[in-house]
């Protein structure tokens, strides 16, 4: 069971988690996302689920929420992943201007390519 949650886990859950701690509550996520306060609170718990970790200290009141220890690493991938999807949406939009496209991927990448082409 230990690798089969990560292919449960879909960008819109790393783009809620990154949206809550930029905006530090979820309804202001959700307002970010385009979403209601209802579909961000199911993606993240959907998310901690999938983990089995809390990842956000839900607060009463006035507090902000905060990322938990796991929350703050899952982010940190999150970023990272999310980065990378804007990258390669930018690579293909290259496409339809002058047909080059600038490769983003890592260097251990690029040489694997290289090699195997």
């Amino acid at each position: 069971m230990a690798g089969e949650w990560w292919s449960g886990i879909e960008l819109r859950h790393l783009a809620a988690l990154d949206a809550v701690a930029r905006e530090g509550s979820f309804r202001r996520a959700a307002t970010r996302l385009g979403y209601v306060q209802s579909a961000i609170s199911h993606q993240i718990a959907a998310l901690e689920t999938l983990t089995g970790k809390r990842l956000i200290e839900r607060s009463r009141g006035t507090r902000p929420l905060a990322l938990t220890e796991a929350g703050e690493i899952l982010l940190a991938h999150a970023d990272a992943v999310i980065a990378r999807v804007r990258a390669a949406q930018a690579d293909l939009a290259a496409l339809d201007g002058d047909h080059a496209v600038l490769l983003r991927a890592p260097r251990s990448t690029r040489e694997s390519i290289r090699e195997s082409g």
